[in-house]
């Protein structure tokens, strides 16, 4: 299970430069392998599900992140 280890704002990577190469190499998953995959806080499960069309939902290798208004947050 994939746990939260931040978010944009707060780089959780070593560089901008693993940043970039993170959110750019990232491919789109679904909302349900998201879920399953990564320990998502209840309050956040019910913002995706009560707006399900301002969330994506994207994987890159181990991490997975989401976006909503405009800010990435990653589990690893």
């Amino acid at each position: 299970m994939k746990n939260f280890i931040g978010t944009c704002i707060h780089n959780p990577f070593e560089s901008r430069k693993a940043f970039d190469r993170v959110v750019k190499g990232a491919g789109k998953c679904s909302k349900t392998q998201f879920l399953r995959e990564c320990n998502v806080h209840s309050d956040i499960v019910k913002m995706i599900k009560a707006y399900p069309n301002d969330f994506e939902f994207y994987r890159y290798g181990n991490i997975y992140f989401y976006k909503w208004s405009g800010i990435e947050h990653f589990y690893k």
